[in-house]
C-alpha cells in the first residue's frame, strides 16, 4: 500500500513539474574589452550575424496568437524571452561600437551618412 502511494506520489510530481516548466533561450555574453581588441572587422560581422540568428531564433519561437493573453500564460517564458532578447540588444551594441571604433565601414568601402 505504502509503494503505490509513493508511485501515485511521484506520478503527480512528474505531472506538475511538467506543466510547470519554463522555456530557456539562453544568453548571449557581453562583449568584453579583450575581445573587442581581438576581433577583426570579419570577426565583428560574423558575431552581429550570430546575434540576429539568436534574436531570430527567439522572435520565431514566441508564439502567435490573435488574442496575446491567451498565446502565453507563463509569465516566466515572457520574462526569459525578454532577458534573453536583452542580452542579445547589448551585444549588438558593443559590437555595432567596436565596428565604428574600427572603421569597419569604411575598409568595406561603404561611407557612414554622418560623413556627408
Amino acid at each position: 500500500m505504502n509503494r503505490r502511494i509513493a508511485c501515485l506520489a511521484v506520478a503527480v510530481a512528474v505531472a506538475l513539474s511538467a506543466c510547470a516548466s519554463s522555456q530557456h533561450y539562453g544568453r548571449l555574453q557581453p562583449l568584453t574589452e579583450a575581445e573587442a581588441e581581438a576581433l577583426t572587422c570579419a570577426d565583428v560581422a560574423a558575431e552581429l550575424h550570430r546575434v540576429e540568428g539568436f534574436l531570430f531564433e527567439v522572435n520565431a519561437s514566441a508564439p502567435v496568437s490573435l488574442v496575446p493573453a491567451a498565446a502565453d500564460r507563463s509569465v516566466g517564458n515572457l520574462r526569459e524571452r525578454d532577458a534573453a532578447r536583452a542580452s542579445a540588444e547589448v551585444r549588438r551594441a558593443q559590437l555595432l561600437l567596436a565596428e565604428s571604433r574600427m572603421n569597419c565601414d569604411v575598409l568595406r568601402g561603404r561611407v557612414a551618412d554622418s560623413a556627408f
